[in-house]
Formats: C-alpha cells, structure tokens, sequence
C-alpha cells in the first residue's frame, strides 16, 4: 500500500512494504521488516525485528546480523515466498529518515537510502533507538537494500497465484484466514478484533496482503500466527 499505520500496543507479524510512509505508535511489537520506500519510518518504543524477544540485548552499531532471518511462517505450494535479496539483514529501511521518540530495540540493521552522504548519525532523530545490528545511514549496502525491497514490491504487486479479492474497505479483525494473496480494491484495517492466520502445521505458508492505498490499525490489536 501506499503508507501504513499502527496504533498504540499493537503486535504486527510479517514483513510491510510501504510505498511512502510506515508509523509505529508508542508501544507496538512488529516480528518482521519495515520498508518504507517512499520517505520514512517513525518509532516510538517500538520492539522490531526478525529475531526480537524481550530478553534480546542491544548491541553497538558494529554487530554482524548477517544470519538474522525472519522466523515468520511464509495456499498452494506454487506461491513461493518474496525474495528479499540484500535487503533481509535490514529490520527498518527507509527513504529519507528514520525517526525515534525513544524506547525502541531493533534487531537488525537500519538505513536510509537516499544516496546522499552524511555522519554517520545524521538521517536519525535523537536519541538513536536501541540498535543490535549494523547501522547504514545512506551508504551503499542501504541504497542496494533499497533496490532490492523495491523489486520485492515489483513481484508482490504482479502475483495473482491464490488470489482472494476481499472488495473495498476490507475489515480484517476477527478473521481466521489461510495462506493467500489477499486482495483490496481500496483500504484494509483491523479495528474490529484480531486478524488469526492459520498456517495448518505449514512451516512454508505464504500469507500476502496487497491494497493500493492504506493499512491502519487501533490500538492493542493483534496479528496472530
């Protein structure tokens, strides 16, 4: 979609590709990546990132998370899982800045990518989240990174494999859903209850859900995996 958005205490699963912005109210948990490939990522003691727990550690800027992968389960078995290339290490990427109110632990490595070099702690509103990964602020690895989340976007946007058209304004609380392409015509939220995915015992399911323009959500929901 085009921008995301996550009240307060919500806990996300998955990987989220924003076309502009994605914002993380005070207290979210989000057990994936967050690419905003249009302009940038608001934190605000958000807890991010592929192998994040609350006992995960911070580390300095330096620390290797090359062998960081999502563990988050990825229909049929003909829809194969999105390539994210060089941009899997990263847990927060965005175009022209990340911002911080504080409290935030990433696992993970964290970048802009707009080709302009600046310090090294430039792109970030203070004070820099608690980072226990590698930090690229507009250097190379994050303008490949970049590259690569938009070629991702590319292919989720082109699938039609297991393809479910949900409509409009699609409400996604309270639904128990299997592995798919879900599909909206307009937004999708969840503001009604939790949205359940159920992989049936499928280590390698594959859930993606594509809308054109927004994703919001109210505070305390959960997505279930």
């Amino acid at each position: 979609g085009t921008a995301a958005t996550f009240a307060a205490r919500c806990t996300m699963q998955g990987n989220i590709f924003a076309g502009t912005a994605i914002t993380f109210a005070a207290g979210c948990t989000h057990h994936g990546r967050a690419f905003a490939l249009g302009t940038a990522c608001t934190l605000s003691s958000t807890q991010i990132g592929c192998d994040w727990s609350p006992a995960s550690p911070s580390s300095s800027s330096s620390a290797s998370s090359s062998a960081k992968k999502c563990k988050v389960r990825a229909c049929a078995a003909s829809m194969t899982p999105v390539n994210l290339g060089v941009a899997e290490p990263f847990a927060v990427l965005a175009t022209s800045a990340v911002t911080d109110a504080g409290g935030s632990q990433i696992d993970g490595d964290m970048g802009t990518s707009t080709g302009i070099a600046l310090p090294v702690y430039a792109p970030y509103s203070p004070p820099t989240p608690g980072l226990n990964g590698k930090l690229h602020p507009n250097d190379a690895t994050a303008i490949a990174a970049r590259a690569a989340a938009v070629a991702a976007l590319i292919d989720i946007k082109a699938r039609s494999t297991c393809e479910t058209a949900l409509g409009g304004v699609v409400e996604l609380g309270g639904k128990t859903l299997s592995p798919g392409l879900y599909t909206a015509t307009s937004t999708m939220q969840l503001i009604a209850g939790d949205l359940t995915l159920d992989a049936g015992s499928d280590p390698n399911a594959v859930f993606i859900f594509r809308m054109p323009t927004t994703f919001s959500t109210a505070a305390d929901r959960k997505v279930i995996l």
